[in-house]
């Protein structure tokens, strides 16, 4: 199904941007998804 294909990919960019956010002297991509992920917790939202 189309939505879990885009959940995953979702989930994926996600996880490679917060995991690059980690690694020092790597220049950082600033755009939309980024500042989002800047103000987002790290805590899972019930």
């Amino acid at each position: 199904m189309p939505r879990f294909w885009l959940m995953q990919r979702l989930k994926y960019l996600i996880d490679v941007r917060t995991s690059s956010i980690d690694k020092e002297g790597e220049k950082r991509r600033v755009d939309l998804l980024q500042l989002m992920l800047d103000v987002a917790t790290r805590d899972e939202i019930m």
